[in-house]
């Protein structure tokens, strides 16, 4: 009976920080921070590729930089349901990228203006 609960607790000891990578793994958290900015007149977010992994907790602080008058853009992607308003004071937001695939980053409120894309892969 010793030797089973020795082996049996060794079995544990080894398994733990594996099970505890894979599930870390599992649920990764990403950061980022985008900012809205214009050059040369033209309008987008940088970083304006952001590349995760599917399962990824993703979570974004993303700020306007554009000013004028109305200093508020959208951040949108469609496929995750995100559709934020951002400004010069920023905003908090997350989600979980569930698919794989490519998809894009828009403004909700000037579909002319601001644009990007998500890369979620296996």
């Amino acid at each position: 009976m010793k030797n089973i609960l020795w082996i049996l607790g060794m079995t544990l000891t080894f398994l733990s920080p594996l099970t505890t990578q894979w599930l870390q793994a599992a649920n990764r958290i990403q950061n980022f921070e985008v900012v809205a900015v214009e050059i040369s007149g033209t309008k987008f977010w940088l970083p304006s590729t952001l590349i995760v992994k599917k399962g990824d907790i993703i979570k974004i602080h993303a700020v306007s930089k554009i000013g004028g008058k109305n200093n508020i853009h959208g951040y949108a992607i469609d496929e995750f349901k995100v559709e934020q308003l951002i400004d010069d004071k920023g905003k908090d937001f997350e989600f979980v990228a569930s698919k794989t695939g490519t998809f894009p980053i828009r403004c909700h409120l000037h579909p002319a203006h601001i644009g990007g894309q998500l890369l979620v892969t296996e």
